[in-house]
């Protein structure tokens, strides 16, 4: 494999981590309270990124054989999650309060942020790795 293939695959089970952990954080903060990725839907996340980190993981520790054919799952997890968290943002964006004539509107919470920035880390990262792969599968 090229140089660059180890790096982009560490980066990749970095950024399943950061989505984990951001899928668990605090997604929506107003002055009152907050809420958790798991209340909103944090849950699908979660899952995205622990199924991506497991694919991604195997081709850490097995190697590339032909047999394993889950270089796809990393793209098309991070672009997945990567919807749900701006689907998530514009949502809690227009969510607002009416308290004494002003309207008061939450802010996203660092863990919605967390998997917004980790998903377009894990969809780069991912990408680079699954073309290497396709390219040595061509070989």
């Amino acid at each position: 494999m090229p140089n660059n293939f180890r790096p982009n695959l560490i980066v990749s089970i970095w950024a399943c981590t950061g989505i984990i952990f951001g899928s668990v954080g605090p997604w929506m903060t107003s002055h009152t309270s907050s809420r958790t990725g798991v209340d909103e839907c944090g849950s699908i996340t979660l899952i995205l990124g622990i199924c991506a980190s497991i694919a991604l993981l195997t081709h850490l520790f097995r190697g590339i054989t032909p047999e394993v054919k889950n270089h796809w799952v990393g793209p098309v997890a991070g672009i997945a999650v990567l919807i749900v968290a701006g689907a998530n943002a514009a949502t809690i964006l227009q969510r607002g309060i009416d308290i004494a004539g002003m309207t008061v509107v939450p802010s996203i919470g660092w863990g919605l942020w967390l998997v917004g920035a980790s998903a377009i880390v894990l969809c780069v990262s991912s990408s680079t790795v699954a073309q290497l792969i396709r390219a040595q599968a061509t070989d």
